[in-house]
């Protein structure tokens, strides 16, 4: 019985560590005036998905002042609410097999949504067979 319940505890915290999380980085401004920063493809595709899913690792101003920043203890997020101005943002691109760790600048406008996406450039290794070659983020406006 004891080992049932360390179990169900311990399946119960990282099931909670898990998840992803909204940041919202607004003080006096209302929310007509913030502009909206939409990650590509979080949570819709499978862990072993040859898709890559977009994660926010890093956003920083102009002045490169880290407004968001994920590390061991904070994990990355899916989506965050920001003032119009121009952002740095290091995203973390990973699928099911491999991992990148792109950055994109981007300029936000007040009152518009945008989405930030990983695109996979194909190569070819040394059988001649196609490959991911880099994965690099690029930012629509929706």
């Amino acid at each position: 019985m004891n080992r049932f319940i360390v179990l169900l505890f311990l399946l119960l915290g990282i099931v909670s560590c898990a998840s992803q999380k909204s940041e919202k980085a607004m003080d006096a401004f209302s929310e007509s005036k913030v502009s909206k920063a939409h990650l590509f493809g979080h949570s819709k595709k499978n862990f072993f998905s040859t898709e890559y899913n977009a994660f926010l690792k890093g956003i920083y101003d102009e002045n490169n002042n880290a407004v968001f920043e994920s590390n061991f203890w904070k994990s990355p997020i899916k989506e965050i609410d920001l003032h119009p101005g121009t952002y740095l943002i290091k995203v973390s691109c990973q699928n099911g097999y491999f991992s990148g760790y792109p950055e994109v600048q981007i300029t936000l406008k007040a009152s518009e949504s945008y989405e930030v996406y990983c695109s996979v450039q194909k190569g070819k290794n040394a059988f001649g067979m196609s490959v991911d070659a880099a994965v690099e983020a690029e930012v629509k406006k929706l």
